[in-house]
Order: structure tokens, then sequence, then C-alpha cells
């Protein structure tokens, strides 16, 4: 309903039905979702709906922001508007999905090989790039890196590695303890070389933003 007097051209059901058909065709994409929270008309029973139908198609990111009215716009005129404290609020909660959304992703990873792009800016002493499905992938800054297309080995996941979800939930207040992180510690050298085995990398990826060792 809540589409319709958005006047998108969907539903729900095909929604969801394309969202399925890029992961039968890609398996590994990283799809990402934009979510407005509050547009008048919104209910509690309409703002569940979208919480539980979210959470079910699992996206690997949600942008989350409240409705805003715009000049001009048909929306300014609609009945049932929803408070700016209710919209924020739903905003919140789904914030607290959005955060589980990068772990869930990346997690399926672990172990596995990737090519990362790394880029060339440095900050706090590390340069970050991204596999050919968004995995953002952090190591300590070497400019031989730059703008190379570099084979690694991921192998655990830190908190950093999804700081767009921490950026935005706390942004709208939510505090880290709310949602599910694995913080492990930093793998060191002598256990990469054990796991690694004969295998030669060009980098290898601790944590993912953590330690790199050149094979």
């Amino acid at each position: 309903r809540i589409l319709g007097l958005m006047r998108r051209r969907y539903t729900v059901e095909k929604f969801e039905e394309r969202i399925n058909a890029v992961r039968r065709a890609m398996s590994d994409a990283f799809i990402g979702i934009d979510v407005i929270t509050g547009f008048p008309g919104e209910g509690e029973k309409e703002a569940e709906e979208c919480y539980n139908f979210l959470a079910k198609i699992n996206p690997s990111f949600l942008h989350i922001f409240p409705f805003s009215e715009r000049e001009n716009t048909p929306a300014v005129n609609f009945p049932d508007k929803v408070s700016p404290e209710v919209s924020m609020a739903r905003a919140k909660r789904l914030e607290e999905l959005s955060s589980r959304c990068p772990y869930d992703f990346c997690k399926h990873y672990l172990g596995g090989e990737a090519e990362v792009l790394f880029e060339s800016t440095m900050r706090g002493g590390m340069m970050t790039g991204f596999t050919s499905n968004y995995l953002k992938v952090k190591v300590p800054y070497d400019k031989r890196y730059i703008n190379q297309i570099v084979k690694v080995l991921l192998l655990d996941i830190d908190p950093n590695a999804v700081d767009i979800a921490y950026e935005n939930a706390e942004r709208n207040g939510v505090k880290k303890d709310n949602y599910h992180v694995m913080a492990g510690d930093v793998t060191s050298d002598t256990a990469l070389m054990e796991k690694l085995g004969e295998k030669k990398y060009d980098i290898v990826v601790a944590n993912i933003v953590a330690d790199v060792i050149i094979a």
C-alpha cells in the first residue's frame, strides 16, 4: 500500500522476485536497499510488515532515512502524517537490523580467496579496497598496491569491516552494544602461515582489516 502511495511501479512481491532472481544469477551479489520510514499513511502495521520483509530477504546493506517533506510534491498534502519522533524511532529499529546485514554477508567469505582493487587514500595508516562484490578490505598502507588488483585471503571479521553500518547506526542513536558483531583478535603471522600451508598469495589479510604479510 505504501509503495502505491509513493507511486512506485512495483509491488513487494515483484521486488522479492527480482531479488531472488539476482541471487540465482549471482549468488555473491552485494544487495543494498534504500528504505524510507514515516511516509504519510505508514501505520504500525505497515512499519512492522516492512521490518519483517527486510529481515526475511536479508540484504547486504540498508540505507535508511526518515521521510522529509519537499515542496511542490504530492506527499506534502497527503493525510495521516507520521510524526518525526515516530519516523526516527522506526529508522532506529531498522538500523539495528541493518547493522547485522554486512556481518551476515561477509561471514560467508571467510577462508576464501578474493581479488581486491585498492585505492590510494590513506587513513590512520590504512588503505582500503573492494572486491568485485563490494566486500570492503582494509590493510596497512603500501603504495605498491594503489590501483592494483591484489589476491587476498579473508580469514576473519573485524568490527571495522562493517564500519558503514556502525556509523549509520550511531548517527541514529543506536549503541554498539545493541547489535551483533564479532570482535576477533588480530591473527599473528605464525598462525597465518600455519593456516596457509603451501599456498601463495600476494597479500594475506587478517580480520579483513588488520595485518598484512607478503607471501
